[in-house]
């Protein structure tokens, strides 16, 4: 199975401190997820298919590290320390012109105890072993929404980055979400400790996953259409 930045980026927000088990990355060979019970984080693994055995055979040979192919003994599904995973995540490569490199993969040497990941860059092999932290994984696929939405919001990551810091900054304990169409912002109202009322509106965005480079995310919208009134929600 076959890793990339990506799938390991999520380690940040492991948090096992009163269940251990969680403190780690899961990993199957579709996706690698994180949870603390109140929020989940899934990533698809970068290849599957008849990609993922191209791209078995494109990683470069390396004499002991040769990578562990499925075998359906459920050895594949296991949770890796969150300070493991830190440590794939900075060992991937950032190859321009072999692409295949950018990825870590399982090897053989992984037993129902132990996982290793291992990088290669055509000079230097950096394998990380560690144990399998115990406990039985979440049935995440039970709480995985399959009905259609009854509605979809695109909206800007750094944007609600920044806003959410800044929540974080005041320490507000929780911030309402109101919701009030495809076209229109939607707008977080948050209290602080000194009983001051935050407002944020947030706009929309175009949501296309085929077509993420969208230049103007706003395009065929109205002014009056992303901001709603304010006080609607009150109503």
């Amino acid at each position: 199975m076959i890793y990339n930045r990506n799938n390991f980026s999520i380690a940040s927000l492991c948090e096992g401190e009163q269940r251990y088990y969680l403190n780690g990355i899961h990993f199957t060979p579709k996706h690698s997820e994180v949870t603390n019970g109140y929020y989940l984080m899934r990533v698809s693994t970068p290849f599957s298919g008849k990609e993922l055995e191209d791209a078995l055979n494109d990683l470069p040979k390396v004499e002991g590290y040769e990578p562990k192919k499925e075998n359906g003994s459920g050895e594949e599904c296991f949770t890796f320390p969150a300070e493991a995973c830190v440590v794939v995540e900075r060992s991937i490569p950032k190859e321009k012109w072999a692409k295949v490199l950018n990825n870590a993969w399982i090897t053989e040497n992984t037993t129902k105890e132990e996982a290793e990941f291992v990088t290669h860059n055509l000079t230097t092999t950096k394998p990380v072993k560690a144990r399998k932290i115990e406990g039985k994984w979440a049935n995440t696929d039970a709480v995985m929404p399959e009905d259609k939405p009854e509605m979809t919001l695109g909206f800007n990551p750094e944007y609600m980055q920044k806003i959410c810091q800044v929540f974080k900054k005041m320490k507000l304990r929780q911030v309402r979400l109101d919701i009030y169409g495809e076209k229109k912002a939607m707008r977080m109202i948050g209290k602080t400790e000194e009983g001051q009322e935050v407002i944020v509106l947030l706009m929309p965005m175009v949501t296309d996953l085929k077509a993420p480079e969208e230049k103007n995310p706003f395009r065929g919208y109205k002014e009056e259409d992303v901001f709603p009134d304010i006080n609607e929600g009150d109503k």
